[in-house]
């Protein structure tokens, strides 16, 4: 593997035997209405902006995507994480596969309700530091 592929790379698929992908039902949860399929993918295909970008501001969130997806790390190993997209009323939409924010969202769909939340629902992104010294992201109802 090269050095920029670090960090970056989709696990590769086997040649030569049956294509699994392994229950993608189980491994996708969206609130987008059926006939948002288009729009799904196209999400899931990376169309939506880091949501590092946005810590420290307020986004309006209508729908939440999350699936799951695979890296390698620098040692080389396949690593599973969650990416969860928050998507706007207006096209917008943030991506990340923080813990932080599976589990704000956890906690937002406990004292708010499941989305959709059809008039949107307004929440500053924060960055917190965890007791190892990471950085994680959290979502605050404003």
């Amino acid at each position: 593997m090269t050095e920029e592929a670090k960090g970056t790379a989709v696990a590769p698929v086997q040649t030569g035997g049956p294509l699994d992908f392994g229950g993608l039902d189980a491994q996708l949860f969206s609130t987008f209405p059926a006939e948002d399929k288009a729009r799904v993918v196209a999400l899931m295909q990376g169309k939506a902006k880091p949501l590092a970008d946005v810590v420290g501001q307020e986004i309006t969130v209508v729908h939440i995507l999350a699936h799951s997806v695979e890296t390698i790390t620098e040692e080389g190993e396949v690593l599973g994480l969650l990416r969860i997209v928050l998507a706007g009323p207006n096209g917008e939409a943030w991506q990340t596969t923080s813990e932080g924010i599976r589990n704000s969202v956890r906690i937002i769909s406990k004292y708010y309700g499941r989305p959709p939340w059809t008039n949107g629902l307004k929440l500053k992104v924060e960055s917190v530091r965890t007791r190892r010294g990471r950085t994680t992201f959290t979502l605050s109802p404003v």
